[in-house]
Formats: structure tokens, sequence, C-alpha cells
């Protein structure tokens, strides 16, 4: 478990180029897998599925970002 959750960290990390975000995409990955899993929603393969997640948590994260820095350089025209 620890090397997947250490797969997943330098997965998303790389994804949205920091560390320490990287850990708060695996955090938020893993609580909605657990959730995901607490529902009966079991996956066949669970490391795929969870890669998936945290890509798309990734993804959620690079939108939110890019809108924050939009809206701050129009704050600055």
């Amino acid at each position: 478990a620890a090397s997947l959750r250490a797969r997943l960290h330098r997965y998303a990390s790389r994804m949205v180029g920091s560390v320490i975000d990287g850990e708060d995409i695996v955090q938020e990955a893993l609580a909605k897998g657990f959730v995901a899993i607490r529902n009966g929603d079991m996956p066949d393969r669970t490391e795929p599925w969870l890669f998936r997640i945290a890509h798309n948590a990734a993804l959620d994260f690079l939108r939110k970002r890019a809108r924050l820095r939009g809206r701050e350089s129009e704050v600055e025209l």
C-alpha cells in the first residue's frame, strides 16, 4: 500500500508541478476511493482505478488554478 501511495504521489506531483499540491491530490483521491468502496463501488482493478481518480483530481486542481490565475491577471489590468 505504501508503494502505491508513493507512486500516486509522484504521478500527481508531476502532473501539477508541486510536491505539496501532489500530496493534497493524493489525499483527495484516497478519500474519494474510500468513500466509493464504502458505498459498494469496488472496482475489479483497484490500482488503475485509484490512478484515474488521482488523474481526475489533478485535472480539477489544474483547472481551478488556471481560473484563479486568470482572475488575478484581470485584477492587475
